[in-house]
């Protein structure tokens, strides 16, 4: 199953972001949850640990098997978060950045969204998990995160499919790093 992380310091939202997006009040084993993503297959959606607990070890696995994650901000020392990014899109992972708990800010979060998109370059949405704000904006921008890697992994297993049928050696290497691309690990919350 493929797997979407929610990453951020303590505090910061992760719980209540994956409530949101469930539209679920409560949930048993708030580490995982299975969704639907706006008519995608369906996802797991992982709750990680802080990434400013001293031993990060486990968010550290977590960001080797996600294929989206969201990386959550909530103030304007976001140092951490933008180290954080780097490693999640050296793991492979497509990095959606938001500002959570934007009903917090007078202006929804969009002087900080600013201010990290400057230095990060991606694009920053502003959600509220509180209010509902952004749930929809950001629910479309999984999906198309989800999607971009399809045509991703679709266009690499055509290309070792021509590579099969037209070199005939070396190919099984090829077609075998595409599948473990796309497989799915299972990790605990710690």
């Amino acid at each position: 199953m493929r797997q979407v992380g929610i990453f951020g310091k303590r505090k910061s939202g992760k719980s209540t972001l994956m409530y949101a997006l469930t539209r679920h009040k409560m949930i048993q084993d708030a580490a995982f949850r299975a969704m639907e993503i706006s008519g995608m297959t369906r996802v797991m959606l992982v709750d990680t640990v802080s990434v400013d607990v001293e031993d990060d070890s486990t968010a550290e696995q977590s960001a080797q098997s996600v294929e989206v994650a969201l990386m959550l901000i909530t103030n304007d020392s976001f140092e951490l978060e933008l180290a954080w990014i780097s490693k999640l899109r050296k793991a492979g992972s497509s990095v959606i950045v938001v500002i959570s708990k934007a009903d917090e800010f007078a202006d929804g979060g969009k002087a900080l969204a600013a201010a990290v998109e400057e230095v990060s370059g991606l694009d920053t949405l502003c959600v509220s998990s509180q209010t509902g704000a952004g749930i929809v904006e950001l629910d479309a921008a999984i999906n198309r995160k989800l999607q971009s890697q399809n045509t991703t992994t679709n266009s690499a297993s055509s290309n070792a499919h021509a590579l099969r049928t037209n070199a005939g050696t070396g190919s099984d290497c090829i077609a075998s790093s595409v599948a473990i691309a796309g497989s799915s690990v299972t990790l605990g919350k710690g």
